[in-house]
């Protein structure tokens, strides 16, 4: 019997910090690298670029990353983690990740939520944490 890993999230990226021009083919470029993969193919990543451009929208938001999945014989749920803090990281010198929540189904085992926190005394950062077991 396969193992699933199920993936259902979002990243959103925020306008304040981006440096404009390179934003698009930057995000495209390395969400696509290192990618999570199952024996049947990887992660599913699109980005959404909501055209924002500084003066011109009372939003901040300059598009979203959806990652979505099924990854059969799959259950490294912290490559996954280590996956999103790689983009993360390597996009902070062009923009700002406002928001992030993925949630990651390890099949009849547990439910692991991805999230972004901010807090006064530091950076932005990521943090991995059990949601349900489902065992």
């Amino acid at each position: 019997m396969s193992q699933w890993t199920h993936v259902c999230g979002a990243i959103r990226i925020d306008g304040l910090m981006v440096k404009h021009g390179p934003a698009k083919s930057l995000i495209g470029a390395k969400m696509h690298e290192n990618k999570p993969t199952g024996s049947e193919g990887p992660i599913d990543l699109d980005f959404t670029y909501t055209g924002y451009e500084e003066g011109n929208s009372s939003s901040l938001n300059i598009g979203t990353i959806s990652v979505s999945g099924d990854l059969r014989d799959y259950d490294d749920y912290e490559e996954i983690f280590r996956w999103v803090e790689e983009l993360r990281v390597s996009l902070k010198p062009y923009m700002m990740f406002r928001s992030i929540c993925i949630l990651i189904e390890v099949e009849y085992k547990q439910l692991w939520l991805i999230t972004q926190e901010f807090n006064k005394e530091s950076e932005p950062f990521l943090k991995i944490e059990p949601y349900k077991n489902l065992d």
